[in-house]
């Protein structure tokens, strides 16, 4: 009897055993689903996909100082986009044999702006891979469309698709009809707005803030001009930027009108001391003049820039990566002695750096035979350059090459700062300091932005 119990006694234990064991077992596999859950939410996360704005071979980098370079994407891989900042982006992009490879690339090499205003869409739309490319898809009734920037006849924009998102482009008049505001009425008025203030934040600036728009297009934003020590047609210095800063204060205080017509511009003014500035607002509709939207006091610190006329071009040589060469409004042109016509010594990035540091803005699609994109107002072609304009010229092998003019010189000549103008000789390679072009230089070209 007691060899019988002790054997019952095990079976029960056994029983409860086993009965612990699927109760574990069923935990486990819910714990096993719950995660798995989660983890396809994490893989069903909203892509972005597009294409490079430009044919040909776009680099790509393993660091985001974009210095490291690791392989090419082509024009003809779609590309999925992970992170964007201002200067670099980090992409997904097919290799060989279905693989997949992640690194980092100039965000103007696909985007011409990191942001923009969304509205609904009208009506259907054509999209395109680039500006004049293969078809990509369409813009559907109703969807919320993001405008970036424009580039030709085109516009770059960021719409819904399953499974998220695609950059395309679209043709600027479809972007027109079917997703920018549309005036209803015209009211035939002049613009309105204010100046909030104005300051001297270093030598030989002048910053100034304030909001206009015109209820006669409330979808255009507004050309500002500012001018310093006397109203327009006085003689007196002007300087222009563009309304179309961030500001839902303007349309909480007029519901409707928009929530960018904002303006907040820093500019090298050739003035300094005591002055009273006068900042108008460009009629775009049925109003009859362009109204004063306010003036201000401001003490304009410092001496402004010399023209520097007096530049003597000197002829470098490069010993060591990272030469500091030239530095023209506190920002360095630096070369390297190897091969370097991408990534941070490259022409373009010394242009983009110093329209960041001097001016505060973006500036992007810097292609051969292209007009820069600005993150905040416009480029137009001049033909009366001015220091602090954007230069180009193709150079011996027909590309383009990218720089800042540095003064405009009694002789017709112009002094400019750049980066990657080199050549090899004895083994060394050399640069020059303070390089002079003109109007006869091939290809060349000045841009102004609309903000200066």
């Amino acid at each position: 009897m007691k060899n019988i119990r002790i054997r019952k006694e095990s079976v029960a234990q056994r029983v409860e055993a086993i009965r612990k064991t699927v109760v574990f077992a069923g935990v486990f596999l819910t714990a096993l689903f719950l995660i798995g859950s989660l983890n396809g939410n994490t893989a069903k996360a909203a892509s972005r996909k597009c294409y490079s704005i430009c044919t040909g071979n776009t680099r790509v980098y393993s660091n985001t100082g974009l210095s490291r370079g690791i392989g090419w994407i082509y024009d003809s891989d779609q590309i999925s986009v992970i992170n964007v900042t201002r200067n670099w982006s980090q992409v997904s992009y097919p290799i060989s044999r279905g693989r997949t490879k992640t690194g980092y690339i100039a965000t103007s090499a696909i985007l011409t702006a990191t942001g923009g205003s969304t509205y609904t869409s009208r009506g259907k739309f054509n999209t395109y891979r680039r500006p004049g490319g293969s078809y990509y898809g369409y813009v559907a009734a109703n969807d919320r469309v993001m405008i970036l920037g424009k580039s030709g006849g085109y516009t770059q924009i960021k719409y819904p698709v399953s499974g998220g998102y695609k950059y395309a482009f679209a043709v600027s008049s479809e972007v027109n009809s079917k997703l920018r505001p549309q005036t209803a009425v015209s009211y035939g008025v002049n613009p309105q707005g204010y100046v909030d203030f104005a300051t001297s934040p270093s030598n030989g600036t002048l910053r100034v803030s304030g909001w206009t728009f015109d209820r006669d297009s409330l979808g255009s934003k507004l050309q500002v001009h500012v001018y310093v020590g006397g109203p327009a047609g006085s003689g007196a210095p002007g300087y222009r930027c563009v309304a179309n800063v961030h500001r839902p204060d303007v349309d909480n205080a007029f519901p409707g009108v928009g929530q960018y017509h904002g303006f907040d511009a820093t500019f090298k003014v050739s003035r300094t001391g005591a002055q009273k500035i006068y900042v108008y607002a460009i009629n775009v509709g049925g109003g009859s003049s362009n109204p004063l939207l306010g003036t201000k006091d401001v003490t304009i610190q410092g001496t402004a820039q010399s023209s520097g006329t007096n530049y003597t071009r000197q002829t470098i040589c490069i010993t060591s990566n990272g030469q500091t060469v030239d530095t023209f409004h506190g920002v360095a042109a630096k070369y390297i002695t190897g091969y370097s016509d991408v990534g941070t010594y490259s022409c373009a990035r010394y242009v983009s750096n110093y329209y960041r540091s001097v001016y505060g803005i973006t500036v992007a699609n810097m292609f051969t035979g292209r007009t820069p994109s600005a993150s905040s107002g416009s480029f137009y072609r001049t033909t009366s350059p001015a220091e602090g304009d954007i230069g180009y010229q193709t150079n011996s092998r027909g590309s383009g090459h990218w720089f800042i003019i540095k003064a405009v010189n009694s002789d017709g000549t112009y002094t400019v700062i750049e980066q990657n103008w080199k050549w090899k000789s004895g083994g060394r390679t050399y640069c020059y300091k303070n390089r002079r072009v003109s109007n006869s230089t091939k290809g060349f070209k000045v841009f102004r932005w609309s903000g200066r």
